[in-house]
């Protein structure tokens, strides 16, 4: 079943339907991801023409479980989802990357030559749309393809052609055992020899290997990638991922408990962690920290999508439904939630018992020159300071500022004219270090012109409400 909307609830019920009638059975959930964009397209029309949109999305979630490159490849990646930021950058090289990607994908795999789509051949090294649809159309009336020498009959594709995309394109029905392997048909002849030696039950000698090289002109990487091949025929490079996750039950938040082992799929990878599905309604999320025993900078260093490993549970917040993972050896170095209480009463606020702390004050240098003092050094200091008078520190006096009059002449640079209200101590200071009479200055100008005071400052003559204290440090001397 697919893992969009209401996936939970059916799986709740399929799930309660094994249990009721005791069936043998599993399920799994695969990710549906442009299913709804293949049901509509023209491809699916084509294969499904009588067929309702619900369906065929539902025929592509099938196929996905059976040969995801196969029914994937259907697609275009972009309608998948390869990034949080795949609409930022630019369209154009971001297909040209997809494909390049996907046409490395396919290559690697191998295609089976009579059950391809051809949106499937169209990767295939040498072999564009048109070419595909050619193969497609010569397969519906010649039928299956029995051999690779076949390819020579179908119109457009040539001996280069051949060369190239010969490789990759496998036929299980063939008589011959080698059209379905890794092996070119350029090296049929080489391959037949080394496959009679491993069939004998040996490998193939020093003597026997410089005898082939120099008979049918090979180098020492493609002889020994041949008889890999030979040993291990048909193999599929996908056999070593993790196969899908399958199911009887269906488990919910109240299930888990902190340390509990769980298996989950990496749904997404981001700057500062992945989030993971562990088969429930809600994601959990592993932080970079808890990615490794040793320091991560990126989490694609540990992780991609799609993969498949067993975490633990390190934390769970009922309130808000979150869960924390951790893919430590020993699980998380993180105190649980429910001790940190326990654990701050015995030690301090700080967590950190006193034993300790007098344990590291041992340890320093300096309270070791402390210890190597005398005793009773501390209770000549003591005396001393007993004997000695408490002198009472001497107040500082207040300066007493008195403020001139609203109508008091002011000179051109801002400073009260001597004898008008102000101190003889303050005649001669610029208005502009003091601030309470620059602040009345700046108020009295702003009444005289009947306006809000906010056009810039000119110079520091202008006026001191705006006086910059920086502007000392800066001028010429």
């Amino acid at each position: 079943m697919g893992n969009g909307t209401a996936s939970h609830e059916v799986q709740a019920a399929v799930a309660a339907s094994i249990e009721e009638n005791g069936l043998g059975c599993s399920f799994t959930a695969v990710d549906e991801d442009g299913a709804s964009v293949y049901s509509a397209s023209d491809m699916a029309r084509e294969e499904f023409p009588e067929l309702d949109l619900t369906i065929r999305g539902a025929i592509s979630i099938g196929r996905r479980l059976q040969d995801p490159l196969a029914e994937l490849v259907k697609i275009d990646p972009k309608s998948i989802g390869v990034g949080l930021y795949q609409h930022d950058v630019n369209q154009k090289k971001l297909t040209e990357r997809l494909d390049e990607v996907v046409g490395s994908v396919v290559n690697q795999v191998g295609v089976n030559l009579n059950t391809a789509s051809h949106a499937l051949l169209k990767y295939v090294s040498g072999i564009n749309f048109g070419l595909a649809r050619k193969i497609i159309k010569f397969r519906e009336e010649k039928g299956a393809i029995s051999s690779r020498s076949m390819l020579t009959q179908i119109p457009g594709l040539g001996e280069k052609t051949f060369e190239q995309c010969a490789g990759f394109l496998k036929i299980p029905e063939s008589e011959n055992e080698l059209d379905n392997s890794w092996v070119h048909p350029e090296n049929y002849a080489l391959a037949a020899k080394a496959l009679a030696i491993i069939k004998a039950g040996a490998d193939p000698s020093r003597e026997q290997r410089t005898a082939l090289k120099e008979k049918y002109s090979v180098g020492d990487t493609t002889l020994d990638d041949i008889i890999a091949e030979l040993k291990k025929p048909n193999r599929d490079p996908r056999e070593n991922l993790p196969p899908p996750i399958l199911q009887k039950g269906v488990l919910s938040f109240d299930d888990l408990k902190e340390g509990m082992k769980v298996t989950g799929k990496v749904k997404n990878v981001v700057d500062f962690g992945a989030f993971i599905d562990i088969g429930i309604k809600e994601s959990a999320l592993i932080h970079v920290s808890e990615l490794s025993d040793r320091f991560v900078r990126d989490p694609m260093e540990v992780l991609k999508v799609g993969d498949v490993k067993e975490f633990t549970i390190i934390s769970l917040d009922g309130a808000r439904k979150r869960i924390g993972l951790s893919l430590k050896a020993g699980g998380s170095t993180k105190t649980p939630t429910g001790k940190a209480e326990s654990v701050r009463n015995q030690t301090g606020s700080t967590g950190y018992s006193q034993e300790n702390h007098q344990d590291s004050r041992q340890n320093r240098p300096g309270e070791r020159l402390r210890e190597r003092r005398p005793e009773h050094s501390h209770d000549r200091l003591s005396e001393r300071s007993q004997e000695r008078p408490q002198e009472h520190p001497q107040e500082r006096p207040q300066a007493k500022i008195r403020l001139r009059p609203k109508d008091a002449p002011v000179s051109g640079r801002g400073t009260p004219l001597s004898g008008q209200g102000v101190q003889p101590s303050e005649r001669g200071v610029p208005a502009s270090r003091n601030p309470e009479r620059r602040g009345q200055e700046a108020r009295g100008f702003e009444r005289k012109n009947q306006e809000s005071y906010a056009r810039p400052r000119q110079n520091r003559e202008d006026d001191g409400m705006t006086y910059n204290p920086f502007a000392d440090f800066f001028k010429k001397r």
